[in-house]
């Protein structure tokens, strides 16, 4: 900056930008991408460790509390969708390209939910 009094200096300074890119560092544009989920990831590993994992006999534990929740979340997921039924309701012709997006998004579906189902059963 010119020199100048403090004000101008705290000017200058604010004008600066907060954040600067990774290629300033001589760094690919991922770089953003890959400091983001290590800030992401230690927030939240430092957030559970902050959780209360004591057992009283009147507060439940931590891993009951987690059990408790893995179920009442898989209570609240969907069964899975008949994929025979859509396809009798909904034939894959080739006027109708919306029949094979259908069917290919209820087949992703299950498996989400199924995979969502595998791991809160691990859970508890």
């Amino acid at each position: 900056p010119e020199e100048g009094d403090i004000l101008s200096y705290k000017n200058y300074i604010e004008s600066l930008p907060f954040d600067e890119g990774p290629e300033v560092f001589g760094l690919h544009d991922n770089a953003n991408i890959s400091c983001a989920l290590t800030e992401t990831n230690t927030l939240l590993t430092t957030a559970l460790n902050l959780q209360n994992r004591s057992v009283d006999n009147e507060e439940k534990g931590w891993s009951e509390q987690l059990s408790e929740m893995a179920l009442q979340i898989e209570s609240r997921l969907p069964p899975p969708f008949d994929l025979e039924k859509a396809m009798l309701d909904f034939p894959i012709r080739y006027d109708e390209s919306m029949n094979t997006v259908l069917t290919q998004e209820l087949m992703r579906f299950n498996r989400l939910t199924d995979t969502i189902k595998s791991y809160l059963c691990k859970i508890q």
